[in-house]
């Protein structure tokens, strides 16, 4: 806030949002052997 006001905060949460999805598309791809056969599979893996 110090150097660029609510304009920085705007750019960090923009940077935040990008970060974020490209974590969830992450974790849905490292899970997708898992459901691969459908809930039902992944439950009698359980």
């Amino acid at each position: 806030m110090m150097f660029g006001g609510a304009n920085s905060m705007v750019y960090t949460n923009t940077i935040r949002a990008v970060l974020m999805l490209i974590v969830a598309f992450i974790l849905l791809g490292s899970g997708y052997e898992h459901f691969s056969e459908g809930v039902h599979g992944f439950l009698d893996k359980l």
